[in-house]
């Protein structure tokens, strides 16, 4: 069996993670599986394409010109017959639209993935408007949370269409990380029994200089596109008060997007230009996951964020707002702990207990990791994935 995962992206976030990382694991289960980027002339952005090449997936990049391009429709009809795919996978509104008018009449099924499905635009309402009417023609519609099902379900679309399917990370075993961490370091040769644990500290030490971090500094950190829907404004507002009783600490805004510039005022405006770091957009994720104290998820709308899942794998104990697919991931006292969005006041003072409270953000950040490991694993959700192409490809579903 074949399967084209089509997606169009403005860079390389959970989405687009999830893209590569369902294909890579689904090679090795031993499906065909390729992975088709658009490359929109009004906004080229080919990150998804590159990181795909940097696993060794096959990538086809599909030149598109505008809203609707019948070059690129043909384009991808040619692709479609000469690499003989049975089943297209589609991964947002355009890969939708596209994907759907590509097949017709190529019998070829449908599946699409709703990754998060909310507008902050005119023009994305338009969109979802259009998406809404085109699930309705899909074999088989997945929802990354039971949230997103229901509200797909509301929309008119087949209860029988509408599975849910859980988000999954790449875990590798504790070898093949202490390699990366040597290779990364320049290192190379055999790792001694205590290299892991060496490098690891080497890492640290290597991101704490970078960013000028001292060794008695607290870190508490968030990672995600700047953006409206992220609430990093509560973040900072919460870093305000966490610094009356932690005032050694430094905050981590990782990422990049809209907001930078309002962001950085409101730091200003916060006083706390000394206290809050900017690093842009990193590709070394496990690296700063290393150095952070406490992970935050401040966002006021979310679907199932993938970096919280690697929060979870990395052993870190979380504060994360209820929303989205978060607390069916996060549970709250156990696995982590949850605040209610937009409330600045509960997120300082969860942080703060996390701070004072060595032993219980070691209990959070233990479950939180073996909660992952067993149940948010690429393999798993590759297999579920896997399952769902059988059945309509066997036309038992």
């Amino acid at each position: 069996m074949r399967v084209l995962h089509l997606i169009s992206s403005g860079g390389f976030f959970g989405a687009e993670r999830v893209v590569v990382t369902l294909a890579r694991e689904q090679i090795k289960q031993g499906l065909g599986a390729y992975v088709g980027v658009f490359k929109n002339y009004n906004n080229p952005h080919l990150e998804v394409a590159q990181n795909a090449h940097k696993c060794n997936l096959p990538v086809e990049i599909f030149d598109c010109k505008g809203r609707f391009d019948i070059k690129t429709i043909l384009s991808i009809r040619y692709f479609l017959r000469e690499n003989k795919i049975d089943i297209i996978h589609s991964h947002g509104y355009k890969s939708n639209f596209y994907g759907l008018l590509s097949s017709l009449n190529m019998g070829i099924k449908n599946v699409a993935t709703c990754h998060t499905w909310y507008s902050i635009s005119l023009k994305l309402k338009f969109y979802e408007r259009v998406d809404k009417l085109l699930l309705k023609r899909f074999n088989k519609v997945i929802a990354i949370s039971e949230e997103l099902k229901h509200n797909i379900i509301e929309c008119g679309i087949s209860k029988k269409k509408i599975l849910v399917i859980d988000n999954g990370i790449d875990i590798g075993n504790e070898e093949e990380y202490q390699k990366q961490g040597t290779e990364a370091l320049g290192h190379k040769g055999k790792i001694e029994p205590d290299g892991g644990e060496r490098m690891a500290k080497d890492r640290r030490v290597k991101i704490r200089e970078e960013f000028g971090i001292r060794k008695d500094e607290k870190v508490v950190g968030i990672i995600g596109r700047l953006a409206n829907s992220k609430g990093h404004i509560y973040f900072l507002e919460a870093a305000k008060k966490i610094l009356t009783v932690f005032p050694n600490t430094k905050f981590l805004i990782v990422g990049d997007g809209p907001l930078m510039k309002d962001l950085k005022l409101k730091v200003g405006s916060l006083r706390l230009e000394n206290k809050v770091i900017f690093t842009g957009i990193r590709r070394d994720i496990p690296e700063i996951l290393d150095i952070i104290d406490v992970f935050v998820m401040s966002s006021l709308k979310e679907g199932m964020p993938i970096v919280l899942l690697e929060a979870m794998a990395a052993r870190k104990p979380i504060v994360a707002t209820r929303v989205g697919a978060i607390p069916e991931i996060i549970k709250d006292g156990y696995t982590g702990l949850l605040v209610e969005p937009g409330d600045e006041k509960k997120l300082a003072d969860l942080i703060v207990g996390l701070l004072k409270d060595k032993e219980k953000a070691s209990f959070l950040a233990q479950n939180g990791y073996e909660k992952v490991i067993n149940e948010f694993s690429s393999k798993k959700m590759a297999e579920k994935y896997i399952k769902i192409y059988k059945s309509i490809y066997e036309r038992i579903a």
